[in-house]
């Protein structure tokens, strides 16, 4: 996925999009399916500097047979609706970019990431 541009956010904004990120463990990935969008929960982990974000999904499962088709995605973080306030004001971002394949060398460390995550 691609790299968040915080550049224009005043600094309030960027802290708020930190603690989302590493506070949510689940997100919408989408996909093309036929050139139609398809979407999916998937468990999410981020590089430190969120120029990264790691999915970890089976061969099996029909996002990743999407994304061998066509590898342009999006992930959709967004903060857990507890009913207690306008769910149209909690935060959430959404991140379009590419999916590429992590080397089984890299993707032990991403595992144990996602795995610290999950609880």
């Amino acid at each position: 996925m691609t790299r968040i541009d915080t550049l224009k956010m005043d600094t309030q904004s960027r802290q708020t999009l930190a603690r989302l990120i590493q506070e949510q463990r689940i997100a919408a990935f989408g996909t093309l399916r036929d050139s139609a969008p398809f979407v999916s929960m998937v468990l999410f982990a981020a590089s430190p500097d969120f120029a990264s974000f790691y999915i970890h999904i089976s061969r099996l499962a029909q996002h990743t047979r999407d994304i061998l088709q066509d590898s342009r995605s999006s992930l959709m973080i967004a903060e857990t609706d507890r009913g207690a306030v306008d769910p149209q004001t909690l935060a959430r971002v959404s991140i379009q970019g590419e999916a590429i394949e992590v080397s089984r060398t890299d993707n032990r460390g991403i595992q144990d990431r996602c795995r610290l995550r999950s609880g």
